[in-house]
């Protein structure tokens, strides 16, 4: 049925998906939580970094675990021998003041160049601290930054690697595509582009609800945790307004 308010669900829920407007993710988020409900919060994890701080102290409050739906993480391309390539790179290109990884991401709905940033780079953030590895707390320094009418591109340094990202609305097909740099070759990955794998033909959402449910058995895997959420959303943040 459709219900109205959070406290009208019945007792008992032992988790929840958030993915109402993204300005009420947190309050939402937390009402769940407060019911004892492990939560799976589509990304952003919220639009203030504050909100998002009182939603990872209400999780450990409330003992519960709080996910962020970065479902890229879960696109076919990052196999475990794709995602072990690019950490390795990482590793050499740490220092560079060269671009490691570019990132391009474009809808065709019509919106606000700026609302892109934590509509779709935000999965891009995401995707450059954990493919390299870099930690939650690492600072994000910005480089570049253009906004134009119908993109926004930034160029930031995170965990000592150089990346380029641009993300927009208006385009006349969707894209979203990742370049990596590597010994002096360009490697490009269509992440719109089907790709085998190996756990048969379960899509990207089938397997972010599988790791969700082993976080909340506690032995975690690819989903985006609370703190992994609020640093992205931290970081698009710092794109939009540093």
């Amino acid at each position: 049925p459709l219900l109205s308010d959070v406290d009208d669900l019945p007792p008992g829920i032992a988790s929840a998906t958030v993915a109402t407007n993204d300005g009420t993710h947190a309050e939402v988020a937390m009402a769940l939580m407060r019911r004892g409900c492990h939560v799976l919060v589509e990304k952003p994890l919220c639009i203030d970094r504050l909100d998002g701080a009182q939603m990872l102290r209400t999780a450990q409050r409330c003992g519960v675990v709080l996910s962020t739906g970065h479902i890229e993480r879960f696109n076919a391309a990052f196999d475990a021998a794709s995602l072990s390539w690019i950490r390795r790179a990482a590793l050499l290109h740490r220092g560079s003041t060269h671009p490691f990884l570019r990132f391009r991401r474009f809808s065709c709905r019509e919106a606000s160049a700026v609302d892109s940033v934590l509509d779709l780079m935000v999965h891009d953030l995401d995707l450059l601290a954990w493919l390299c590895d870099i930690p939650a707390d690492a600072q994000l320094h910005l480089i570049g930054r253009q906004i134009g009418a119908r993109s926004v591109r930034a160029r930031v340094r995170l965990g000592g690697l150089v990346a380029e990202l641009e993300s927009g609305y208006g385009s006349m097909l969707p894209a979203a595509r990742l370049q990596v740099c590597s010994s002096g070759r360009q490697h490009v990955l269509d992440l719109r582009k089907p790709h085998s794998t190996k756990e048969g033909d379960d899509d990207a959402l089938t397997r972010q609800y599988r790791d969700f449910r082993r976080a909340v058995q506690g032995s975690g895997g690819r989903i985006a945790s609370g703190i992994d959420g609020l640093a992205a959303v931290v970081r698009a943040s710092q794109v939009l307004h540093a």
